[in-house]
């Protein structure tokens, strides 16, 4: 579960899978072990036909989103904890993405930073911030979010909003 040393990682990053030592077919029916990247892609997509055939009614978006909260924290493993934030939700888990079924996903949609009806935005302007949260997944009842600042050099006026009950594929403003 440490991240190789050759794996990618950012703040765009779903999931992590496997991609070390990989036991693999090779020639004249022998198996065998090889490392890459290019390793992790095929297993994501094979656990990906497992969620589609055990929630056939899932769209794209949410068979990816069952995947992405099923996977296991690796955050704690090693030197992982250098990389917070840019190993997506953890190490894929084929057994949890099949498994698990009140799984809830609200993200953020979309989002805009206006003031005063522009977003062209100014040192010492008030900014409002208009968030769209989408549920992926399963219906999430008496949602509250709270926001903080990583800076000091800003201020909220409102630090929690109550979105209440979304059902699935839901978006509100």
């Amino acid at each position: 579960d440490n991240k190789a040393d050759f794996a990618t990682y950012s703040h765009h990053i779903d999931l992590m899978a496997p991609g070390s030592y990989v036991y693999m077919p090779c020639a004249n029916d022998q198996y065998g072990f090889d490392t890459g990247s290019s390793f992790s892609a095929p297993q994501v997509a094979g656990v990906a036909a497992l969620v589609r055939n055990k929630f056939p009614d899932f769209t794209a978006i949410q068979v990816m989103e069952q995947i992405r909260m099923t996977s296991d924290d690796i955050y704690a493993v090693g030197d992982n904890m250098n990389y917070w934030g840019m190993l997506g939700k953890g190490r894929l888990n084929a057994f949890r993405a099949v498994s698990e079924i009140d799984v809830a996903s609200v993200r953020i949609a979309d989002y805009e930073a206006t003031s005063n009806g522009r977003t062209s935005l100014y040192f010492g302007d008030t900014v409002a911030i208009d968030i769209d949260f989408v549920n992926i997944l399963n219906s999430v009842e008496g949602i509250n979010v709270s926001f903080s600042l990583a800076s000091d050099g800003a201020q909220l006026l409102d630090d929690q909003i109550l979105l209440g009950n979304l059902n699935s594929m839901d978006t509100v403003r």
